[in-house]
């Protein structure tokens, strides 16, 4: 349940993030991409407050160890059309209300008018999407009218035969036929769509049940090789980039799925629109980020130089990296000049930044044997020690230890 019980998304096996990967160094899952390996999406939510009725089955308990990796032959046998749910709208305590193709309901509207019925409210629940040629922001009086119009909204956007034949040659791997399909999509379908109808921006922008289009499916669901260049190099070439409801481009899943391969394609396919390329999504995080958080080290090659393109911005990538725990990134940045002193808000370094807000101990060690300066004071007159010894927990305790025993020895 979405109230900080043990059977969310955050304890729960088929949460990508709680699956052991070679890439990573250690294993903290609180700095990777929640991602549903049932339905394919990312849990927009918060892990620890979504579940579904495959979590209360697949949670750790307190005698298990996190990390065991669930096979696809096991993922087959569940049904990804299971609703999953996260918190709606307070009405007697908490409420859960079903995620919509995908895309997470929430509750950080402003006031408004219910879609639905069209009575004002102060506070409801609203869904929201930021995806290429469908955009919309739609807000709900109460749980009830948002799971009303959720019902009969989808009955209305059921694909056609051909757009499902898309994803069906995806699916099984039919890329020749994908390609065939595609090409007509963009070069003779749209150009005979009628002049009462809206076109769209990208010929293959339309969605499945969990919003993700053809070009993002066919990165979740082929190998990274030529088939899947072939197949990008029809759906993209001279189409503009195309972005999910969160703001997930082909980029951010490539980099997120670790398909080195397909980042490099879609660099070039885009490269006249580099900003498309490194934008950020709905939480802040640009591919290069993903990249990181998932320890895809050829990915981070591929896409740091376009991201990060002078000094100011190397350095502030560090400091956001280290507050966020981000190692593999810390470490890029380093490799490509970021200065492990640079100075943020308030005259915070990166290394009261992992110590203070992330609390890592591996990414400390890292800025320390980097030569990060721990007598560095901020605005308030505190070093990195300083702002440490008020807060008595475990891993502060091994943190002061950690710095001490450093500037010892050096």
């Amino acid at each position: 349940m979405p109230n900080g019980g043990s059977d969310n998304c955050m304890n729960c096996a088929l949460n990508g993030a709680n699956q052991r990967s070679a890439q990573i160094k250690g294993f903290n899952p609180d700095s990777r991409v929640s991602f549903c390996t049932v339905r394919d999406i990312v849990i927009q939510s918060g892990s620890a407050w979504t579940y579904c009725h495959y979590s209360h089955g697949h949670y750790w308990g307190e005698t298990e160890e996190k990390g065991t990796f669930i096979s696809q032959e096991a993922l087959n046998k569940l049904d990804p059309s299971e609703p999953m749910y996260t918190v709606g709208a307070r009405s007697g305590g908490y409420q859960r209300i079903p995620y919509f193709k995908g895309i997470s309901p929430h509750t950080q509207g402003p006031m408004g008018n219910c879609t639905l019925c069209n009575e004002g409210f102060e506070e409801g629940v609203w869904i929201t999407s930021y995806a290429t040629d469908n955009e919309f922001d739609f807000g709900f009086c109460c749980n009830e009218h948002y799971e009303i119009w959720a019902t009969k909204i989808d009955d209305e956007l059921k694909l056609t035969d051909d757009q499902n034949q898309l994803f069906e040659h995806i699916e099984n791997n039919r890329t020749e036929k994908a390609r065939e399909l595609a090409y007509t999509f963009i070069y003779i379908l749209e150009n005979t769509t009628p002049s009462n109808i809206k076109p769209r921006t990208h010929p293959l922008s339309f969605t499945n049940d969990q919003s993700w289009t053809p070009v993002h499916y066919a990165l979740l669901k082929l190998d990274d090789d030529d088939q899947l260049y072939a197949l990008l190099e029809i759906m993209c070439f001279k189409q503009p980039m195309l972005f999910n409801h969160h703001g997930w481009s082909p980029v951010h899943l490539a980099a997120y799925l670790g398909k080195d391969g397909a980042v490099k394609e879609l660099i070039e396919l885009y490269r006249s629109s580099q900003d498309q390329i490194i934008k950020r999504d709905l939480f802040g995080k640009s591919p290069v980020d993903i990249a990181a958080q998932e320890g895809h080290l050829k990915v981070i090659e591929l896409l740091l130089p376009l991201t990060y393109t002078n000094q100011q911005e190397l350095d502030n990538a560090l400091l956001f990296a280290s507050k966020q725990g981000n190692l593999f990134l810390a470490e890029a940045l380093v490799n490509a000049g970021a200065d492990v002193n640079t100075r943020g808000h308030r005259d915070w370094t990166p290394l009261m930044n992992a110590a203070y807000h992330a609390s890592d101990l591996t990414l400390t060690t890292y800025l320390l044997d980097q030569g990060a300066d721990k007598t560095l004071k901020n605005l308030s007159g505190k070093d990195v020690m300083d702002e440490l010894r008020p807060w008595s927990t475990n891993t502060n305790e091994s943190l002061l230890e950690l710095i001490e025993k450093h500037v010892k020895t050096k």
